[in-house]
């Protein structure tokens, strides 16, 4: 058999590989910081959204009393546009100034629905868009006149 001496032709194979498993480990790199970047601005959304529905149903739970959910109810004010920025100065009585009949045309909305006669079941969803996809967060408590 005869033995090949001249090898100029495996080198540029050589240096094509090494660029290819280079930029292939490059590629990888960045589309992790990418995907982590992405998760990172996903919780943020999501952590504030989650802060202001908390908000919400605690100001409903200890500064609304069994007559103004009723009130809520009476009058079918089930929506409630959702503006983070401007939560933090609405407080007690102002909050149910908030819901009203006609559901919001773009999101964060939330949506109350009230079940029950002398023990109110309030459930609250908020409709929400993060990533270009709807989520929906949903939370319920109780409020009314019951003995404990």
């Amino acid at each position: 058999m005869l033995i090949l001496k001249k090898k100029k032709g495996f080198t540029l194979i050589e240096v094509l590989c090494a660029i290819t498993l280079f930029s292939t480990l490059f590629i990888t790199c960045l589309r992790t910081e990418l995907n982590a970047l992405t998760l990172e601005k996903y919780n943020q959304s999501m952590k504030k959204y989650l802060v202001c529905m908390e908000y919400i149903k605690n100001n409903m739970i200890y500064n609304f009393n069994y007559n103004d959910i009723q009130n809520l109810k009476d009058q079918g004010r089930y929506y409630c546009s959702i503006n983070t920025e401007e939560l933090d100065n609405i407080k007690g009585e102002n909050l149910s100034k908030l819901f009203t009949k006609s559901k919001p045309g773009n999101k964060p909305y939330m949506v109350m629905s009230i079940d029950g006669e002398k023990v109110y079941k309030v459930n609250l969803k908020l409709y929400v868009q993060i990533l270009n996809k709807e989520r929906i967060m949903e939370c319920e408590f109780y409020k009314g006149k019951y003995k404990k």
